[in-house]
């Protein structure tokens, strides 16, 4: 889930692939900000898309690395990677950048013998 979040805010034609990457009551929590449900964290990322900021035309990259995850129950666990958002700062053509980085704090559930995020908190 860690990194399937990062390809899909990127790369997924439709934030609805992004989405469905939750259970149907996660959150998403960003600047101090909670964003709960399939509705409110779908809005939230189509605005960062809308900023430029993910996407497929965007023209950036989340980098995902050092994960770590705990098994906490048979469909409860918890985990946190570092990422780093990159992208080209003066036009397509130029070279790559650190445009932001942090960490995420997530907490997954297993429902019907699969994984969703439940929780996740970027920090930066």
């Amino acid at each position: 889930m860690m990194i399937e979040f990062a390809l899909a805010a990127d790369e997924a034609e439709h934030i609805d692939a992004v989405t469905a990457l939750f259970t149907h009551d996660g959150s998403f929590t960003v600047g101090g900000e909670s964003h709960c449900g399939a509705d409110d964290i779908g809005r939230y990322l189509q605005g960062a898309r809308d900023g430029g900021f993910a996407g497929p035309d965007a023209n950036t990259r989340h980098l995902v690395t050092n994960c770590t995850a705990t098994l906490h129950e048979d469909h409860e666990a918890s985990g946190r990677s570092e990422w780093m958002l990159v992208g080209s700062a003066h036009g397509e053509n130029s070279a790559p950048v650190i445009l932001a980085s942090g960490q995420y704090h997530d907490r997954y559930r297993r429902v019907d013998g699969r994984w969703f995020i439940s929780e996740r908190k970027v920090l930066s």
